[in-house]
């Protein structure tokens, strides 16, 4: 059975989210602390605010 396009571009989209979701996770680690503070200065480098900037018309075009 073949994969769609659409659903291999929702595939391709959940593997970049998880990317970038282990990219956070690891730089806040680096910073050895549990604070919030710590956690939103590595999210505002990131600039994780624009996560689903694009995902949702992305995610509206490619409904598996």
């Amino acid at each position: 059975m073949a994969i769609s396009a659409a659903k291999c571009r929702y595939m391709d989209f959940i593997d970049a989210l998880t990317s970038d979701c282990r990219v956070l996770l690891a730089r806040f680690e680096e910073k050895q602390s549990v604070r919030f503070e710590a956690f939103c200065e590595v999210w505002k480098q990131l600039k994780f605010s624009l996560i689903h900037h694009a995902g949702d018309s992305e995610m509206e075009k490619i409904q598996v």
